[in-house]
């Protein structure tokens, strides 16, 4: 195998500094940059460009920066007898490419280091670097096609002439650059150096491509067509045609919400132009219809919020009707009125218990499609019983697309909010294919396109062939700053080519995933090389060496020593979500717990030898004893105990009218810890003696519930200590609890004064395992525009003329 030895560099990387501290003092960014460039014109003179100039690039040790990879990505390409890409463009991000990188241009010289190097000044003064965007295709356009601000609009303290080095390093022409990594240093030591940048390249739509599949919209030409077409339109300004051989009518924002949209759910828009959307600003929150060229709006109280992203609502094929789902005591209707209001009729009703949810989508075909409790299903556009599609137990659809003439059905399946996929279902079969990985909430439209939500808060057009239910060609970005909320993309396009979106990227919810560590009660973290996965459940094997936790609501092992993942069960239609995976003693199988129809505890293997075997009703595991107990939990309100080989019936342990979950016993089998709300409403750690139950002793009563989580607790290996967090499951403050030596002890309480996601677990070396939220956030106040509801009439013809036709 080829490998590559390098010296061992003691510290850390700017991209981390930067992370830590996102700017650095202008001083110090120039001291970093200074002795970069150092670096690369002893490289240059030796012949050797580095072509990945990056933070992640630049090594600090004592505080002097060391460059390292050289040319990997392109050497060990090479050394495979093959270019690292068809384009010949790095691996990895794309912002501090240079234009010509960007433009695959092979022939790379000084020059573009010295861009790269200006692209990380940029950052190191400014926070950011000169170009970003919500897709890699979305940053190299604004390379290409975009002006950078001058770093002083982004900080005013910035020497004159170090922004004027700033400005020159990062010309998009090589030759308007400093000519060499000698001559950026040079200037930067220059206090009376100047100068004056050209003005940026305007920014203007392009003409069509070239219809059918000899085209070329890979990724980069299309999409600078298509940034032109939406960086004009988001300046509220009626969009002229830019090809004189079209005669399409210009796409114009018809409507803007003048308040912003904040947590408004996605729109609805009917065939003939009208909109339906929820006006959160109003007096009386609440859903508003606006009729296709009327200026006024006409509230519909009868259709209620059903799920964060969805509106419950959906227009009639000739848009005369509104059929909706509808919240009613104990269960839910679907129901159907006129679209400008009236009276309603009911078309379905699950009686008690019954439940319908989120978007439905009225089809062609005369059918309304909608998810009835955890199932794809349809309704009779005249009412009737509900027909089922397809079985979806412990996921969640969460938009529908009905394609014409009844072919089949797109439409979104999730996980969690960071994990959703987009799902084709051929309706002659009700065969299932997932289309997407990356894109959600797609909606179809006649140009022979999807056009789908990306998690980074922007739209994409892919070609999709609505006859063969087959995609046919590559995604472009159409739209760079949708609003997402809670992993919904909050749009929709009409029939008739009228879009309407949320817009702005500030005020984004977003959920970026679970990362597990182990820290160590000093605050030491040591984090896990696992991708985020979408739930926090995890626990370590008796020996420490594997981790078992959730993933796309499978049970995962990843194993330290051997650098192993692997999956211990997957999910499946048939299997539903696994969950709260626990250890055997020795190590060799896992409890967890299923949730779905016929779900209950199951115990398997890991080794693969046997089936898992179904133990006890549905719980959530806790703890695996020496004797072959499982202790659970039931609903988060009752402790059980049961067998772990299922003989036997399960037993209570504590049963009350209030909560009681999470039980540990300590290490010495004295006592029995658990979480109680029997002091008050809020949780408390209690202890009562093992297995007796007697002397209950109120351990911590600052803890509390975070969003709607039941926190952990752990014992030490010596049952002297306990750990938890003061503010709940989800994350919070260390703490540690300390027994006496009495009987019972006295309880002594410390802050360790560190930071620490949510408790799972304890390692033999004493550290603990925490699952830390790497983030979901909803603020009005965040960074860049505030989400706004913008609708653009004609957008769909624009489309065609830039993209072409699909299939």
């Amino acid at each position: 195998f080829l490998y590559y030895v390098m010296p061992y560099v003691e510290g850390e990387t700017l991209r981390e500094r930067l992370e830590r501290e996102r700017q650095l003092g202008v001083d110090e960014a120039v001291r970093i940059t200074r002795d970069v460039a150092d670096a690369l014109d002893y490289a240059h003179r030796a012949g050797v460009i580095h072509r990945d100039i990056k933070p992640a690039n630049i090594l600090l040790h004592d505080g002097r920066p060391v460059v390292a990879d050289f040319g990997i990505a392109l050497a060990v390409s090479a050394a495979g007898g093959g270019r690292m890409t068809e384009t010949g463009l790095s691996l990895g991000t794309p912002h501090y490419m240079s234009p010509e990188q960007a433009s695959a241009d092979r022939d790379l010289s000084a020059r573009s280091d010295v861009y790269s190097l200006g692209c990380v000044l940029y950052e190191m003064l400014a926070g950011q670097p000169p170009h970003t965007g919500p897709s890699a295709q979305n940053i190299l356009v604004r390379i290409l096609t975009e002006a950078a601000r001058p770093v002083t609009e982004l900080r005013h303290t910035v020497p004159p002439h170090v922004a004027a080095v700033v400005s020159k390093a990062i010309e998009k022409l090589p030759a308007d650059r400093f000519d060499s990594a000698k001559a950026f240093r040079d200037a930067l030591d220059d206090e009376s150096f100047t100068y004056a940048a050209r003005p940026g390249p305007t920014v203007t739509a392009a003409a069509p491509l070239p219809a059918g599949p000899t085209r070329r919209p890979r990724a980069l030409l299309a999409a600078v067509a298509i940034l032109a077409l939406s960086t004009l339109g988001f300046g509220w300004m009626a969009l002229a045609p830019t090809d004189a051989r079209s005669d399409a009518p210009a796409p114009v924002v018809s409507f803007v919400l003048a308040e912003p949209y904040g947590t408004g759910r996605a729109p609805v828009i009917a065939p003939d132009g009208s909109i339906l959307y929820y006006d959160r600003s109003a007096e009386n929150p609440g859903f508003r219809l606006r009729a296709a060229g009327s200026l006024e709006t006409v509230p519909l109280d009868q259709i209620e919020v059903d799920g964060p992203g969805g509106s419950s609502a959906t227009f009639s094929p000739d848009s005369r009707w509104l059929a909706f789902v509808a919240d009613e005591g104990e269960g839910s209707t679907l129901r159907r009125m006129p679209a400008q209001g009236g009276p309603t009729r009911l078309l379905w009703s699950g009686g008690e218990g019954g439940q319908a949810r989120f978007v439905p989508e009225w089809g062609d075909d005369g059918w309304i499609y909608l998810e009835i409790e955890g199932a794809l299903a349809r309704v009779p556009e005249e009412g009737g019983p509900a027909d089922t599609l397809l079985a979806t137990p412990g996921q969640r659809i969460q938009r529908i697309e009905a394609l014409p003439e009844g072919r089949g059905l797109v439409f979104s399946l999730s996980d969690s909010p960071s994990l959703v996929r987009t799902v084709l279902m051929d309706l002659r079969t009700r065969d299932t294919t997932t289309l997407l990985t990356d894109g959600f909430d797609a909606r179809y439209v006649e140009s022979g396109h999807l056009i789908y939500a990306h998690p980074a808060g922007a739209l994409y057009a892919i070609p999709f062939d609505a006859r063969a239910l087959e995609l046919t060609g590559s995604p472009v970005p159409v739209i760079d700053d949708l609003s997402l909320l809670f992993g919904y993309g909050r749009f929709d396009v009409s029939a008739g080519g009228t879009l309407a979106y949320a817009q702005g990227t500030g005020g984004e919810v977003r959920d970026e995933g679970w990362i597990f560590g182990l820290t160590s009660p000093d605050g030491t973290v040591r984090s896990y090389p696992l991708e985020p996965t979408d739930h926090p459940d995890a626990s370590l094997s008796p020996d420490g060496r594997r981790l078992a936790y959730t993933r796309s609501g499978g049970i995962w092992i990843y194993d330290t020593e051997l650098g192993s993942n692997e999956p211990l069960s997957e999910r499946g239609a048939d299997t539903g979500e696994h969950h709260d995976p626990v250890w055997s003693p020795d190590g060799s199988e896992v409890v967890f717990e299923r949730r779905a129809e016929g779900g209950g505890l199951f115990v398997q293997r890991i080794d693969g030898t046997a089936e898992a075997r179904r133990i006890a009703p549905v719980g959530n595991p806790s703890q695996w004893l020496d004797d072959g107990t499982i202790l659970y939990g039931r609903a988060l309100t009752d402790i059980y105990a049961v067998s772990a080989t299922g003989d036997g019936p399960d037993r209570p342990i504590l049963r009350a009218d209030w909560v009681e979950a999470r039980p540990r016993v300590s290490p010495d089998g004295r006592w029995l810890l658990f979480v109680s709300t029997e002091t008050g409403g809020d949780p408390a750690l209690h202890m009562r003696r093992w297995p007796d139950l007697t002397d209950r002793v109120v351990v911590a009563t600052e803890i509390g519930f975070l969003n709607g989580s039941v926190p952990f607790a752990f014992w030490s290996r010596d049952a002297r200590r306990i750990y938890y967090t003061s503010r709940g499951g989800d994350g919070g403050t260390l703490m540690e609890a300390t027994l006496g030596d009495g009987d019972p002890p006295e309880i002594s309480l410390r802050d360790t004064g560190h930071s620490i996601g949510s408790l799972r677990g304890i390692h033999p070396d004493g550290s603990l395992l925490e699952a830390r939220s790497r983030g979901m956030w909803y603020s009005l106040g965040g960074p860049g525009p505030q989400p706004r509801l913008v609708v653009v009439t004609n957008w769909l013809t624009a489309l065609e003329r830039e993209l072409g036709g699909g299939s």
